[in-house]
């Protein structure tokens, strides 16, 4: 099999390329990372019955435990989580965070209402 470029590993979803760039990266990192898209804690949208998603602290972590969060088995997260994940990869890594929205106002003094 040999040696694969990281951009590879990536197109291809390799789990060990992804674990070896992570080891690379670093468990603190990694874990600052995740905390940013508020995995652990509820993110302040105020929807009932949300879960703040749960991930344990990165210095309890063995070397199977940090393997296992890199390739998302080591961590429960919600609907909004992986909204806010997604939208920061695809916007070179800018955290946008999402919001519930009552109505848009446009400029030509239109109203929507997106949910009804």
């Amino acid at each position: 099999l040999g040696k694969i470029p990281m951009k590879e590993a990536l197109i291809h979803s390799s789990n060990v390329g992804t674990i070896k760039l992570a080891f690379m990266v670093g468990k603190r990192k990694i874990y600052s990372t995740i905390k940013r898209v508020w995995i652990g804690k509820k993110t302040g949208i105020k929807l009932p019955g949300e879960n703040p998603g749960v991930i344990e602290n990165y210095l309890r972590w063995d070397k199977t435990r940090f393997a296992n969060v890199v390739i998302g088995y080591g961590f429960l997260l919600n609907s909004l989580h992986i909204v806010t994940i997604y939208g920061a990869i695809s916007n070179d890594g800018l955290i946008v965070y999402p919001r519930i929205v009552k109505c848009i106002h446009f400029p030509d003094s239109t109203i929507t209402y997106p949910i009804k």
